[in-house]
């Protein structure tokens, strides 16, 4: 078969864009029912229309549905750490790491300067 993203079936909704929901899809990491709002969303004014903004809804909420367990077990596992690591840990888990990496600086400067008013710190 040639270029499958040359090939659809139904219509030309995807082929014709740029990028493609399902080269998307394989480029960054979502949830299964994130990805079906997604191709709602990008088909909807030449398909289904209302329909496909109902699917996409539809899919929101079903992966809300499924996120709550992760969310509960993410949240058990930052409690158990103090107030500025799991600040740090959650910018992570967002995604966000050029300020966790900022965050961890100014934690590990916060500590050197504790560490220097310590007297049970220093070693001789």
């Amino acid at each position: 078969m040639d270029n499958p993203l040359k090939t659809q079936v139904g219509g030309t909704h995807y082929k014709d864009l740029k990028i493609q929901p399902a080269e998307l899809f394989d480029l960054i990491h979502m949830q299964p029912m994130a990805m079906m709002a997604l191709k709602y969303l990008t088909r909807w004014r030449k398909k289904n229309g209302q329909e496909d903004l109902k699917k996409a809804i539809h899919c929101l909420y079903l992966q809300e549905m499924f996120n709550a367990p992760r969310a509960t077990k993410v949240n058990q596992f930052l409690q158990q750490f103090p107030v500025a690591e799991r600040a740090i840990m959650t910018e992570i888990i967002q995604g966000h790491y050029m300020y966790a990496v900022e965050l961890i600086v100014e934690l590990a400067n916060h500590q050197s300067s504790h560490d220097h008013n310590d007297p049970e710190s220093t070693t001789n």
